[in-house]
């Protein structure tokens, strides 16, 4: 005769049926499916605004931060923009951000004829921080890659000169991003030059031949300076002076000279576009002249 043990512990089911297995395993792939291509869009996003931010480290080391409002780095140190250096593998390479060019080192320069002038130029780089030997996008893609390329597919924009005039990268869509390495307005500068009494209001006196005269780099010579300058011989004691081609955005000097009046010299930043600067020579009441170096706005 069976009896029941109260206190035995209930049978339990052998495991899983090859049914829920089925179901489990086809649930679960659903929800992988669903989620990979989620994942995968937000990797490529991020490596995507990784990659244009590393374009745009590139545009600010050489037209500075600031850029278009005004231009620093290695376009104004250099008065150009960095040339396609050949690397090791025969490859384009953008090395003249991290590695001086010859005989460009950063010096002071004081030209002949006009001794008391000062200005700086040269290479104060390093201007771009690199990990590697070259700068790449967040896919390991160089940014010099496919020069040799032909058509649109370059990364890398030269001029005839062998300067690099922008940089571009392709998205994974494959449309082109591309930023300037030059500026893309020309630099002018507009000089209002005004004769005054010494009390501040405007005199009629004649200024005789007004110059105004801007030392920059000189592109095609590192370590010397280059000038534009333009003249007016007119009897008005204002005078407006324009120099519209030639000029190099960045720190520059400008002398400002009368005839009767002596000479200005002023540091001042050039930005793309037009530039003003008003300057004043004071006419005294009495015999004798001095001029004034009055600060722009």
């Amino acid at each position: 005769m069976k009896t029941l043990d109260r206190f035995a512990a209930p049978r339990s089911r052998a495991g899983f049926s090859l049914i829920e297995l089925v179901v489990v395993l086809v649930v679960l792939g659903i929800l992988a499916g669903m989620a990979v291509p989620r994942m995968s869009g937000t990797l490529d996003a991020r490596r995507e605004s990784a990659s244009r931010d590393g374009l745009e480290a590139i545009q600010e080391a050489v037209l500075g931060d600031a850029y278009p409002r005004a231009v620093s780095g290695f376009y104004a140190d250099m008065g150009r923009a960095p040339r396609a250096v050949r690397n090791a593998d025969g490859r384009y390479s953008l090395s003249e951000l991290w590695e001086c060019p010859v005989d460009a080192a950063y010096t002071i320069v004081s030209p002949t004829e006009d001794p008391d002038v000062a200005l700086g130029v040269g290479w104060r780089g390093p201007y771009l921080e690199l990990r590697g030997d070259e700068p790449v996008d967040a896919w390991g893609t160089e940014y010099t890659d496919d020069v040799h390329a032909a058509g649109d597919e370059r990364h890398l924009i030269l001029n005839a000169e062998g300067s690099i005039t922008a940089v571009r990268r392709f998205d994974i869509d494959g449309n082109p991003q591309e930023l300037p390495l030059i500026p893309e307005k020309e630099t002018v500068l507009v000089v209002t030059v005004q004769a005054l009494d010494p009390n501040g209001a405007a005199s009629l006196q004649d200024l005789g031949t007004v110059a105004v005269r801007v030392y920059q780099p000189d592109p095609a010579h590192p370590g010397r300076l280059d000038s534009v300058q333009t003249t007016s011989a007119s009897s008005a004691s204002v005078r407006t002076l324009r120099i519209e081609s030639g000029l190099l955005p960045g720190r520059r000097v400008l002398r400002v000279s009368s005839s009767t009046r002596g000479v200005v010299l002023k540091e001042i930043d050039l930005a793309p576009g037009e530039n003003h600067v008003w300057q004043a020579f004071t006419i005294p009441f009495v015999t004798g002249t001095t001029s004034t170096d009055t600060p722009t706005d």
